[in-house]
């Protein structure tokens, strides 16, 4: 049994780009999600979240992580006229070239979430029910160096919002994950464990 275990630990680990897409496009996954998701989900208003940023900086960059076919992303564009920049990032997507924007400023990149180089001027980073994908595929300690990489990603200011139980679902975030983070930055959102950090 423990061995069994082991092996597909390492696979999980070690298998290619390629491989794992091919795997997360079979995994039946959870892509279409709405700002409206974010706000049951996370317990933001991303739209709001924008706006407020454009009025205060005149800039708001918002990265996705995990984000199916982000349109999400497009709702933010819509309401703010292209103003802020959106960008979605995942191992796949089932838009058939998901390669330019989808909407004015607002685009996906494919890429690995667990390695993907963010840019030093995020405004939020969100992964809205992703997490329990790298868990699966990925193991505790990848989960762990992903959540605390984004977070050490954002400026002062910056805010990384992600979903980490989801009482609704068969997903339940392992207990080294949540104890990993001060109480502080944890919150309940609809049925849902929120880590919220703002740094």
């Amino acid at each position: 049994m423990y061995i069994v275990l082991i092996l597909t630990l390492c696979y999980n680990i070690y298998m290619s780009f390629e491989q794992l897409t091919r795997r997360m496009r079979d995994a039946n996954m959870i892509r279409e999600r709405s700002v409206h998701e974010y706000e049951k989900d996370l317990g933001i208003d991303v739209v709001d979240l924008a706006v407020q940023g454009l009025m205060r900086n005149r800039k708001f960059t918002w990265y996705d992580m995990c984000c199916g076919d982000f349109n999400a992303g497009r709702d933010v564009s819509y309401a703010t006229e292209g103003r802020a920049l959106c960008v979605g990032v995942d191992v796949d997507t089932l838009l058939d070239d998901p390669s330019h924007e989808i909407a004015k400023n607002c685009r996906i990149e494919l890429g690995d979430v667990t390695t993907y180089p963010l840019p030093e001027n995020v405004d939020l980073i969100t992964c809205n029910k992703g997490l329990r994908y790298i868990d699966q595929y990925y193991g505790r300690a990848v989960m762990l160096d992903t959540v605390r990489n984004w977070r050490d990603a954002l400026p002062a200011g910056g805010r990384l919002i992600a979903e980490a139980t989801d009482e609704a679902s068969w997903y339940r975030m392992p207990d080294y994950l949540i104890e990993s983070f001060d109480s502080e930055n944890l919150r309940w959102s609809n049925g849902c464990q929120v880590i919220d950090i703002t740094t």
